[in-house]
């Protein structure tokens, strides 16, 4: 055992994981800090900390690696192999960037090149792997486009396919397009197929943004390296798939989602990230105005009932009911959901995920589950008329039921469902509360610049607000195009007996939009009003799903 890998088993790496590095070191031969760091078992922060003490040496800074230069006389070969960057040299001395504290003969070895003094600090490796692509990109693409030459030989081939997907380039891009995806707090990676190669796009709150290009063996290379990280099937390339994985980025977990589908220019991808330490199961924190909030509150608090979530796909609708499940968690209270696909995993919770071929479908995992004596039921989604039949079943023989359904607004549940075929007078006795949402993007603090307030619009809607608040984004380094983040924006329909009567009567939707507590243009201007968000943004939202 090496004395940097004690050095992590001090600071908390455990058993199970000591395991799973002992097997790649040996699969590998890498340093056991480059591979804690990509298998995500600790954050390069917690590594850093653990090696810098056991080493006694110190670590860079990030003003060091923004200053390096890639103008050195020893080769970008060499510092690649050894994890390394020369961060700044004079006539007596060198800094050098190190990924491996007991890589002593780098150490020799750029002493001997530059003929000085070399003072090894050490690096993460997240950070030395893009330093050393900024600094040395004729080397990256040099080595990206080595495989070329062999791809078409192996167009068909499974064996040449998982073999090219383990090749240096295209682990090195996979990684680095995960740590590039994580700094730009992108939601989901989009690697697409052209006629030239391929393309990579980042969603960001929610748009989309390219961000580089691919030459066509790269392209190859990358998703076949994918399917191999979620076990797909590598040869195959005529159907579309879906798998999941863990990977890593900075030396955390993320959960990744990955969709292929075929092409007329070849397969291409889609991941979506799941950054477990980033998800927020707070009504607060994820936008929610202290009204809405305790509206919902009293809603998930009745022993039985349906409670519905509506909004367009990627609305935030899945991550709301989370919330939800985590207000009501309880050592008396029992759990179950049915998800599509599980995205976070509760502690205390029954959590199913979805098997359609496997015969698991929502209205069958439903029925199952009524027979579970279930306190609380969380449903992914009512997509049929079978599972809307079976929720309100569900409702009506005292379960909460929690389930998201597509409608454009909160006073429009009612009527989808009617066309699911489920009764009014049961909806009457059943629904507890509709909510519809919208995700809008939050102006930057840094940089987002005061601005005139809407006044006819604020009239035509008919609400008063402060007008000293608005404002609109200008963009800056810490923010994308002035926005940093997203929020809810919401509407609630609470079911008290007068608009139970509606629904019982087969109302119109525009009369049980009178009900409506605040509508979600109204909350959404109130927001903007308090410099939480834009106007244009609001409108944004709200003209894209009308």
């Amino acid at each position: 055992m090496t004395r940097a890998l004690d050095a992590l088993i001090d600071a908390g790496l455990d058993a199970a994981s000591l395991v799973r590095v002992r097997q790649a070191l040996a699969e590998t031969r890498e340093p056991a800090a480059v591979v804690v760091s990509r298998l995500g078992l600790m954050s390069d922060e917690q590594l850093l900390g653990a090696l810098a003490s056991a080493f006694k040496l110190p670590v860079v800074t990030e003003q060091e690696l923004e200053n390096a230069r890639g103008d050195t006389v020893i080769t970008s070969t060499y510092l690649r192999a050894h994890r390394a960057i020369v961060l700044a040299a004079d006539s007596e001395t060198a800094r050098l960037a190190v990924v491996d504290p007991e890589s002593v003969s780098v150490t020799r070895g750029v002493a001997f090149g530059l003929g000085v003094t070399v003072e090894p600090v050490l690096v993460g490796f997240d950070a030395w792997r893009s330093t050393f692509d900024r600094l040395y990109p004729d080397d990256r693409e040099t080595k990206e486009g080595a495989g070329s030459g062999r791809r078409s030989r192996w167009a068909d081939d499974a064996t040449g396919l998982r073999e090219l997907s383990l090749d240096a380039p295209a682990v090195r891009r996979v990684e680095a397009l995960l740590s590039q995806a994580m700094s730009e707090r992108a939601s989901d990676i989009h690697v697409e197929r052209t006629a030239s190669g391929g393309r990579v796009r980042f969603r960001v709150d929610g748009i989309l943004k390219e961000v580089g290009d691919l030459s066509p063996a790269l392209s190859e290379a990358v998703i076949a390296r994918l399917k191999v990280l979620a076990d797909l099937d590598v040869a195959d390339h005529r159907r579309s798939q879906d798998g999941r994985t863990t990977l890593s980025a900075r030396g955390r977990p993320i959960d990744a989602r990955l969709s292929i589908i075929p092409s007329i220019h070849g397969e291409g991808v889609v991941i979506r990230l799941l950054d477990r330490a980033d998800i927020q199961l707070d009504f607060d924190a994820l936008g929610f105005r202290a009204a809405e909030i305790e509206r919902i509150e009293i809603a998930l608090k009745r022993p039985q009932g349906l409670v519905l979530v509506s909004g367009p796909t990627g609305g935030g609708k899945t991550t709301t009911l989370y919330a939800g499940l985590n207000l009501l968690r309880s050592p008396t209270t029992k759990t179950v959901t049915v998800e599509d696909p599980v995205e976070y995993a509760f502690e205390g919770v029954h959590q199913t995920q979805l098997d359609d071929a496997g015969g698991l479908g929502f209205g069958h995992a439903l029925r199952a589950f009524l027979r579970h004596d279930p306190d609380v039921i969380l449903v992914g989604e009512i997509r049929d008329p079978d599972t809307a039949k079976t929720a309100v079943q569900a409702a009506l023989t005292g379960h909460l039921v929690l389930s998201t359904l597509h409608a454009n607004d909160a006073a429009s549940v009612p009527a989808r469902l009617i066309e699911m075929g489920v009764e009014p007078y049961l909806l009457a006795s059943t629904l507890t509360a509709t909510s519809a949402q919208r995700l809008v993007r939050r102006l930057c603090p840094v940089c987002a610049e005061p601005a005139d307030a809407p006044k006819d619009l604020l009239e035509r809607v008919g609400v008063d607000l402060p007008t000293a608040g608005f404002r609109i984004p200008r963009g800056c380094p810490a923010c994308s195009d002035g926005y940093a983040g997203r929020m809810v924006m919401s509407e609630t329909l609470v079911f008290t007996p007068e608009v139970a009567g509606l629904v019982r009567d087969r109302a119109s939707i525009e009369a049980l939009r009178a009900h409506v507590s605040e509508p979600l243009v109204v909350d959404g201007l109130t927001k903007a009003a308090a410099g939480m968000t834009s106007v244009d943004e609001v409108l944004r939202a709200l003209e894209a799903t009308s």
